[in-house]
This record gives C-alpha cells, sequence and structure tokens, in this order.
C-alpha cells in the first residue's frame, strides 16, 4: 500500500451527529456537519480516489483497499443520509408550526370577517331606522 488508507470507526458518523445536535443555529448545524463529519472522510476518499484515477496497480489491486474504499463510502453515505434525515425533520417542523399559525391567523380574520359581515347591516339598519323616526319627528314638529 503507497498510502496509508484511515478507516473511520462506526461510532464516528453518530458522534458527529450527535455532536451537531447540540448546535442551535441550523446554519451553523450543517455547515459544522459538513466540516466535521467529512474533513477526515473526505480527505481519505480524496487520497484513494486519485489512487484509483492513477491506476498504477497494474492489475495488481488489492481486496483491503477495495474494502477500505467501500467502508469509507459508505460511512460517507450515512452521514450523508443522516444529515438528510435531520434536515427533513427539521423542515417538516417548521411547515407544521406554520401551517398551525397560518391557520390560528385564518381563524381570526375569519371570526373578524363575519362579525363585521353579520354587524355591517344590523348598523345600517339602525342607521336608517334612527334617521327615519328623526324625520318622522320633525315633520311631526312642523305640523306642530
Amino acid at each position: 500500500m503507497k498510502n496509508k488508507v484511515i478507516e473511520l470507526g462506526y461510532g464516528a458518523g453518530k458522534k458527529i451527529i450527535n455532536q451537531a445536535r447540540q448546535k442551535r443555529n441550523r446554519q451553523k448545524v450543517f455547515a459544522w456537519l459538513s466540516f466535521q463529519g467529512n474533513q477526515m472522510l473526505l480527505g481519505v476518499l480524496g487520497r484513494m480516489r486519485a489512487e484509483i484515477r492513477r491506476n498504477d496497480l497494474e492489475g495488481q489491486g488489492s481486496v483491503q483497499m477495495a474494502q477500505f474504499w467501500f467502508n469509507n463510502m459508505t460511512r460517507y453515505m450515512d452521514i450523508l443520509l443522516e444529515t438528510q434525515k435531520e434536515l427533513a425533520d427539521e423542515i417538516t417542523q417548521m411547515l407544521d408550526d406554520r401551517q398551525f399559525t397560518n391557520l390560528q391567523k385564518m381563524v381570526a380574520i375569519s371570526i373578524v370577517f363575519v362579525c363585521v359581515f353579520i354587524l355591517c347591516p344590523v348598523i345600517i339598519y339602525a342607521v336608517y331606522s334612527l334617521t327615519n323616526e328623526i324625520q318622522k319627528y320633525s315633520i311631526t314638529l312642523a305640523e306642530r
């Protein structure tokens, strides 16, 4: 083996995800996940990609190197999948909260609309009745 290959432990991805969950700001969480979770792994994968591209083994492939490549790519995909799930849960929770808030606003606006819709004719009828009574009273006063 020309390059020393580092295989990440199984718990490395889980540890990184758990540490990221403790962060509060979403942008910081995903930036931190991308940096911390992939820094060492991407370095290993980058070196392995370069070695594969060089293809200087001349048919003397290593089963151990292939296994390291597969394991590292699997861990990388697991980190991406976990990040995707976390992001999906976060977005779903945000949308649920917004939906609930919008529903509350819609109910409040509907109640105001119904009140206005009911009170407007009542007020118009009351004003019409009062002006009619005032007019009758003024006619009665004029006749006296």
